[in-house]
């Protein structure tokens, strides 16, 4: 079309056909009828940038490759930010900041703020396009920043609390369940969350089929109904000030997902290997072949109990009581995972894991390792608690016939990173889950996807900031929580 003369038209060409694609992804009609809606978008869209480009080159609002957004036309000479998220971090762009290439155009090519994605890649894993063993160099965007700021990772997975159950009325721009939410009674009334009277809830039944019977098909109302008026339990911030504070001073989410609809084992087999169903072949094996060093700590019998078949005492795993021996020494590894003694499974404790996290922060921040360090907080499973925003449809892991159980995610759960980098009091409304984080080391370490769900997921970037660091010096803990089962 003008494509050959405009590098900005076929950007977003390309860009319109990954985004005709996934909307086919949901339609029931012919392949005749798609080719003509995917020709008839293509050619409205890019005749949009055609005066703006005459003979010249590049739009001059088009140049990072931006799509027009659904439902209106591309502005001549804007561009809005694609990321999506709120926050407090000043003059850093958010998804309301236009890039408008005014005076201010050095802090409008992103000096400040996480980077803006790029569009096509993103439609292009939103469309499962790309699959095992692509590197981020193929479905990410520069991996350059995030490599140089962040040497050692440690990934912190608490247990079976979902968002609602957590942070359903946090506020301060997290999306919390309306007070219109309700799960049907047996006999034919209403019933609405309450307040839990305890930190320590009973363990409710947390199964793949009774987490599928509270998902109720996206209807996200059948958790009464499968594990009684616990699962409708909600804490507020009096209840956990020092996580309160710690979601609302750091980067966190309102949009991070377990990996499917199932239990911990499920779950955490995705975290570590973007898998389900094989278990030969994970980020470990893979950091193992690249030479990366890892380690993980460990406070139950055996290291990555009730997932893989790891004995005590296997290679790179240590006793929990070490990582603060060698977080305090500057010696922990790139890649750390934490499986802590106070994990809130319940009938744990919330508020044990509370004091636990508490105390990890006050020895990273005064780790020689905090300039360069990133902590990623989040949780296997929702547990069978609530939560009112139904997961979204996902890349199965592979074409197998065992994997097409996999194309849903599972309950949203908390998650926040803490770090120099982390944006500061930052909402991600981005879609996140469990291989996320596996993308994270990936990209770190530029290690190839395991299977295709981690092939096409993000790595958190918009949460973090790695031009203009905020937290470069730790800020003062709040309160330090107290324990137990009140």
């Amino acid at each position: 079309l003008a494509g050959a003369g405009c590098p900005a038209t076929r950007r977003v060409i390309e860009g319109v056909y990954w985004k005709v694609m996934i909307r086919a992804q949901s339609w029931c009609v012919s392949l005749t009828r798609m080719r003509k809606a995917l020709l008839l978008a293509t050619v409205l869209e890019a005749a949009l940038l055609l005066p703006a480009c005459g003979g010249s080159g590049d739009a001059p609002g088009a140049q990072d490759g931006s799509l027009p957004g659904d439902g209106g036309p591309l502005p001549d000479t804007t561009v809005p930010v694609v990321e999506t998220g709120s926050g407090s971090d000043g003059a850093r762009p958010d998804a309301s900041t236009v890039l408008d290439g005014g005076a201010d155009a050095a802090t409008d090519a992103g000096t400040c703020g996480a980077s803006v994605p790029d569009p096509v890649l993103a439609a292009k894993r939103a469309a499962c396009g790309f699959v095992a063993g692509d590197k981020v160099a193929a479905t990410l965007d520069d991996a350059a920043p995030a490599r140089a700021a962040i040497q050692n990772l440690v990934i912190l997975t608490h247990e079976n609390r979902s968002f609602d159950h957590m942070y359903g009325t946090l506020g301060a721009g997290f999306e919390g369940f309306p007070a219109s939410y309700e799960n049907p009674t047996a006999d034919g009334g209403l019933a609405f969350p309450t307040h839990a009277p305890t930190a320590c809830p009973p363990d409710i039944s947390h199964s793949p089929a009774s987490i599928t019977s509270e998902w109720d098909d996206g209807g996200m109302n059948g958790f009464l109904r499968t594990d009684g008026p616990e699962a409708l339990w909600y804490y507020d911030a009096s209840d956990h000030p020092f996580y309160s504070w710690l979601m609302t001073t750091f980067a966190a989410s309102d949009r991070y997902f377990c990996s499917t609809l199932g239990n911990t084992g499920d779950n955490r087999r995705f975290l570590y290997g973007a898998s389900g169903t094989q278990t030969a072949k994970n980020i470990f094996t893979e950091m193992d072949a690249a030479g990366v060093k890892w380690g993980d700590y460990y406070a139950a019998s055996v290291p990555l109990y009730n997932t893989y078949t790891w004995p005590a005492g296997y290679p790179s795993t240590h006793p929990y009581s070490q990582f603060y021996t060698d977080l305090d020494a500057g010696k922990l590894p790139p890649v750390t995972y934490l499986d802590t003694p106070s994990d809130e499974h319940p009938p744990g404790s919330m508020k044990s894991g509370e004091v636990l996290v508490y105390e990890v922060l006050q020895h990273a921040f005064k780790s020689p390792q905090w300039p360069h360090m990133a902590i990623v907080l989040d949780y296997d499973e929702g547990g069978g608690f609530f939560d009112h925003v139904p997961p979204p449809a996902t890349c199965a892991p592979s074409a197998s016939a065992a994997d097409q159980a996999y194309k849903v995610l599972g309950i949203r759960v908390p998650l926040a990173v803490v770090s120099p980098y982390a944006r500061k009091g930052f909402v991600s409304h981005v879609e996140h889950s469990h291989t996320s984080v596996m993308r994270l080391v990936e990209l770190l370490h530029d290690l190839p996807a395991v299977t295709d769900r981690d092939a096409n997921s993000d790595a958190l970037l918009d949460m973090f900031d790695f031009p203009c660091p905020d937290f470069v010096t730790p800020p003062p803990l709040a309160a330090m929580p107290d324990g137990g089962c009140p």
